[in-house]
């Protein structure tokens, strides 16, 4: 939403602290957005690692369970040519 006074839009956090359902926590942060008439709404999963099961299953369900608009992989630039490998693994769990 735009700041008082005309200035430029402000960004709202939604969050609930660690160790939470994220998909749960998402679909809030959606149905928060859609009531506040917020058009995007951007969700971090930050440290899916893709050797993790657990965290790639979380990711799996948040992505059926939120059937998000666009999906993104960040991967690090330090990791090297095993990007590759994290990039297989991280479209396997989706």
């Amino acid at each position: 939403p735009p700041a008082s006074g005309g200035g430029p839009a402000s960004v709202l956090l939604y969050e609930k602290g660690y160790g939470k359902d994220a998909a749960a926590i998402a679909m809030d942060a959606i149905n928060f957005a859609r009531e506040q008439r917020i058009d995007v709404v951007l969700v971090d999963t930050a440290g899916r690692m893709q050797d993790n099961e657990p965290l790639m299953r979380a990711l799996s369900k948040l992505i059926k369970l939120n059937n998000p608009d666009l999906v993104l992989f960040v991967g690090e630039a330090l990791v090297g040519n095993e990007a590759v490998d994290q990039l297989k693994k991280f479209n396997q769990a989706l």
